[in-house]
């Protein structure tokens, strides 16, 4: 009988689930197994940090904040056995990019990922309108025009599926 993973997503602060792209994450890890996705939110009620220490991966998610990531290893008392930092709506050009955060919060790069910020995201998601091409006929959206976004999002299913053992 096959194993059940469970993954965790959880953030300090509150993320809404498109942005921290779940639905991606769900239907691309299917075919690896059977592996659920539980969104916990920000919540650090009891129920839910047990839920957490349960899991078999927590995907803790992030802004590109030195104040936010400071907070989490500053001031948050909950830690995981087994888990992977994911910074969202991440720009690669700003001061504070991921070798920083790495080196400056001692995060090995296999335990760090991230979601680039695109204001045309929503095209991965299902139940998105058609897009219109030049001449007026309907296309679905693919999100093949963004090879860097898509890129990050693979990269950060690796992440996971390495965390998971995989």
């Amino acid at each position: 009988m096959n194993h059940t993973y469970i993954i965790a997503f959880w953030s300090l602060s509150p993320i809404n689930s498109r942005r921290f792209c779940m639905d991606f994450f769900a239907s691309s890890l299917k075919p690896f197994g059977d592996i659920q996705c539980l969104d916990c939110g920000n919540r650090q009620d009891r129920r839910t940090v047990q839920l957490l220490h349960q899991a078999d991966l927590v995907v803790i998610a992030l802004q590109q904040s030195h104040r936010e990531i400071c907070d989490l290893f500053c001031k948050n008392t909950l830690r995981f056995s087994n888990c992977i930092y994911l910074i969202v709506d991440y720009y690669p050009d700003r001061e504070f990019d991921l070798v920083k955060i790495a080196f400056e919060f001692r995060i090995p790069l296999s335990r760090l990922a991230c979601i680039p910020y695109h204001p045309g995201r929503r095209d991965l998601f299902p139940g998105e309108e058609p897009a219109k091409n030049q001449t007026g006929g309907t296309v679905l959206r693919s999100g093949r025009g963004r090879p860097g976004f898509c890129r990050e999002l693979y990269r950060a299913r690796r992440v996971m599926l390495q965390a998971l053992g995989f």
